[in-house]
């Protein structure tokens, strides 16, 4: 599942709250590129489905 963010900063912020309600953040090692090109965070829910959260 993807989603767009307004800005990376909505990126950063999304990162971070994930992080603080120990949300399983992926791909840590290569944030905020992980996805190559674009600046973007990975986490899953849940159900272990993974989301993408994707900024300009």
């Amino acid at each position: 599942m993807a989603f767009h963010a307004s800005s990376r900063q909505e990126v950063d912020d999304m990162t971070k709250n994930s992080k603080d309600k120990g949300i399983n953040i992926l791909y840590t090692d290569k944030y905020p590129f992980a996805g190559g090109e674009y600046y973007a965070v990975y986490f899953e829910d849940l159900d272990r489905i993974q989301v993408e959260l994707v900024a300009p």
